[in-house]
Formats: structure tokens, sequence, C-alpha cells
């Protein structure tokens, strides 16, 4: 399978304005003139929308919002398909939080286009990565870390253990992300996870007069045997 892209911070920023430039292209055509795939090009979008006011959001064809009872567009299906076959490393859930799409949704339409798609053809996902001898270890976008980090805060009730499996993500990833996430937040806002396991028995030091009445009573127990002992051997010199 061919490397994935990395693009730099400054691209996508320089994509994103031209975006905003050329409200007239498509934006296939300028995923196409830009170099990156329409998949890759709406993600950014998306990223960006959720991070700005309504009145600065990019309202293009092909991109949809997430949200409860929206309508996706068939642009917008094609393009999370095409990210399902390109991204086989990824669970679904991951590629729902990428594409800020509901996990359900996702489901439905690899669902759909399986029923009707060649047998070579059909996008073979699970729900949760698969851990197959020889495939390379998930690589979890900084979206989800991010909700990830955010859910924990949110749920101080849920062992770490609960939260990482409800999100579908690995136990030590969860546990990774808080630490790096502590050495940069404010030490008001670091999470601290009390470890959640058997409690230890408390034991309660005896007082004073307590201690005082333990060695009275050894003691006595210790005249009592050497009395038993001198009994014995007085028997045998008699």
């Amino acid at each position: 399978m061919p490397k994935r892209k990395s693009y730099d911070q400054q691209f996508k920023e320089e994509t994103i304005q031209y975006v905003r430039d050329h409200p007239e292209m498509s934006v296939k055509a300028i995923a196409n003139e830009r170099g990156v795939s329409f998949s890759t090009l709406n993600l950014w979008i998306r990223n960006y929308n959720l991070s700005v006011d309504a009145n600065k959001k990019i309202q293009r064809g092909g991109v949809a919002p997430s949200g409860t009872g929206f309508r996706h567009d068939a642009k917008t299906k094609e393009a999370a398909l095409q990210y399902v076959r390109e991204h086989p490393e990824m669970s679904v859930k991951q590629i729902a939080d990428a594409l800020q799409l509901s996990f359900s949704t996702l489901s439905v339409w690899i669902r759909k286009y399986n029923e009707s798609a060649p047998a070579k053809m059909k996008l073979r996902k699970k729900g949760k990565t698969s851990q197959k001898k020889g495939m390379r270890r998930a690589r979890y976008t900084n979206h989800t870390k991010e909700e990830a980090i955010m859910y924990v805060r949110q749920h101080p009730e849920m062992s770490m253990r609960d939260i990482a499996a409800r999100l579908e993500v690995k136990f030590s990833s969860l546990n990774l992300w808080i630490r790096k996430y502590n050495e940069t937040a404010a030490p008001e806002d670091r999470i601290v996870r009390e470890r959640r396991g058997r409690k230890k028995k408390v034991v309660e030091l005896p007082t004073e007069n307590e201690e005082l009445l333990a060695l009275r009573e050894e003691n006595k127990k210790l005249r009592e045997m050497l009395e038993a002992i001198r009994a014995t051997l007085s028997m045998y010199h008699s």
C-alpha cells in the first residue's frame, strides 16, 4: 500500500483559503488542482468549520456538516467510502470521527455499498481496528485523541479501561495521550485519575494503653512458659 502523504499546517491553511477565494470552483476541482484527495480536503474543511463562527463556515457542495437529521449528499457518501478504501488500517469508528460523521451513518453506507458491490470490491471493515499479525498498529487522528481526552475529563466516574472500550481505542494509547497532555497542560487543567482496584486494608495502630496491656499479657505468657520449663527440668534432677 502506498505511503500516506503528510501535509504541513501551512499547506492546509493555504488550501482552505484557496477554497474561500474560489467559490465558483467545486471542492473536487480544487482538490485536483492542489494535489490532494477529495476526501482529505473534505476533512480539512470540516475541521475548519468546527473551529470558526457560523458566519465564517465554508458552505460548499459535497461538504456536509455533522448533525442529527442532516441528509448527506451523494458526493459526501462517495468521499467517505473512498476514504474507507484508502485507509484499511483505521477502524470505522476512527474514520467516522475523522470525517465528522456518526458511526451508524458510515456503517450503513458501507453495508449498502457492499450489498451491491462485486466480491473483490467489497469494503471489509470492522468496528474495531484489526489486530492481525503483521499489520501495522492503528493510527489515531488528532481529532480522535482530542475527543478522547475531553471524554475523560467529562466522565470522572468511569475507569480508564471502560473509557478506552467505549471509544474503541487501546488502553495503553489512551494512557499515553493523557500523559502527554498533562506534560503541557497547566497544573489546574491536568487530568488526575485514581487507580481503581482492590482497596488496601487499613491497619489501625494500637493506642499506648493497648500496647501496655499487650506487653503485660506477653510477659505473663513468657513467665508461665519459663515456670513450665523449670518444673520439667527439676523433675529430671530430682
